[in-house]
């Protein structure tokens, strides 16, 4: 392979401006290291010190067969407002998924009302395969957003209770609030923060201002300690929903033999290794946004098998519940819609005065800002609209390889 003269071939070429030179361009191996090349480079083996691996297509869902191998489920666990159809046919009966015009991409959206008190057709999919090692990418042109929506991209262990098996969280969020990747498990695993910054610096967004934990042990009680959140090591600053809908481009999450890499990737610069069906993720470094060491982590976090079964990977349109209601209070944008916010209990129910509820500990929809604006049954504070305008997925595929 030709190369300019530089004095070693790991030279950082960002200082030496040795390629102009030479009519050589300088290319970014990762988001911290550049070299002098006029090919994009091999993969930094030696840095990394896991093992490459070779991806091909296992499976893709894009087009009109887009829904054709995914399950749809009922359950919810959130105590939100949406009602899950349990097919595909009543999927699209309820508005809820469907093709764009152009016949070439998914949408699933936040549907009407179902008829029943604050209930509004939602959607919750997984696919019927499932993986242990494997790369996903998902190319979108607009994620769900907005006041009273709680959407979700994961991968959890199929047959499992959550958190048992392992579960990543790509993005799942409420409201008008930042969203970051996490990781779930109950395997007693604590990342090395040296390891966790190896490409780039990480915060633990689930960590105090003054501290990183890193703590990926998660459980289910009723008084859980801070550590039972799980790991959330990303890139500063994070993205709201918002963020998301106005930047397509492709997300993907690499789960091999030791790690997992969450990438995001601009729609201007996804790369042709990806677009040839023959992706390099080695070269995508710079484009990382999450990265979970657990080989390098040791004790239980390198117990590859326990600390992550084979998952399956799900998308979902919720409302309100556990994450959007309790939250509605703390967002100034959403305080704005539907009823009359008021930051304590009135002593007399008032029809146009609404409050943040937390359905885990009281059953109130009729008292709920959020509850009453994604029910609007009246109309009065045009939802259907807002809705439509920002609650929906509009997915070009979704690929795994493995």
């Amino acid at each position: 392979m030709r190369r300019a003269s530089c004095d070693d071939q790991f030279e950082d070429c960002t200082i030496s401006k040795c390629c102009a030179d030479h009519g050589f361009k300088c290319i970014y191996v990762t988001g911290w290291f550049s070299q002098c090349r006029d090919s994009p480079p091999p993969p930094p083996i030696t840095m990394a010190g896991f093992k490459v691996d070779k991806y091909k297509l296992n499976w893709e869902a894009k087009g009109s067969r887009f829904f054709k191998d995914w399950k749809f489920f009922t359950d919810d666990d959130t105590g939100g407002t949406a009602a899950l159809p349990s097919s595909m046919l009543k999927a699209v009966r309820n508005g809820v998924i469907g093709i764009s015009d152009e016949g070439n991409r998914a949408i699933l959206r936040a549907g009407t009302r179902t008829g029943k008190k604050f209930k509004r057709h939602g959607i919750k999919i997984g696919t019927k395969k499932k993986w242990g090692h494997f790369l996903m990418v998902m190319r979108f042109q607009h994620l769900p957003f907005g006041c009273g929506v709680s959407p979700s991209i994961y991968t959890q262990a199929a047959g499992k209770t959550w958190p048992k098996g392992g579960g990543l969280d790509l993005l799942s969020y409420s409201n008008n609030f930042e969203t970051f990747t996490s990781f779930h498990t109950t395997s007693k695993c604590i990342l090395n923060e040296k390891d966790v910054n190896k490409f780039m610096q990480m915060k633990d967004a689930h960590g105090t201002d003054d501290k990183s934990e890193f703590n990926c042990h998660s459980e289910v009680c009723d008084k859980c300690t801070k550590s039972s959140s799980g790991c959330a090591p990303n890139v500063a600053p994070f993205r709201t929903g918002k963020d998301w809908a106005k930047n397509p481009g492709v997300l993907a999450v690499q789960r091999a033999r030791g790690f997992i890499k969450v990438f995001y990737i601009p729609e201007d610069k996804i790369p042709n290794d990806l677009k040839e069906e023959a992706p390099l993720p080695e070269w995508w470094d710079q484009f990382m946004i999450s990265y979970y060491p657990f080989a390098p982590s040791g004790d239980d976090c390198a117990d590859d098998k326990h600390i992550m079964e084979k998952q399956r990977i799900m998308l979902s349109i919720n409302f309100c519940g556990s994450n959007g209601s309790p939250s509605w209070a703390d967002s100034s944008e959403c305080r704005k819609e539907g009823p009359l916010f008021s930051k304590t209990r009135s002593r007399k129910k008032k029809k146009h005065v609404c409050r943040a509820v937390d359905p885990a500990e009281e059953h109130a929809p009729d008292e709920d800002c959020c509850t009453r604006f994604i029910d609007d049954h009246k109309g009065k504070f045009y939802t259907d609209t807002y809705l439509k305008n920002k609650a929906f997925f509009d997915i070009d595929w979704i690929k795994v390889f493995t």
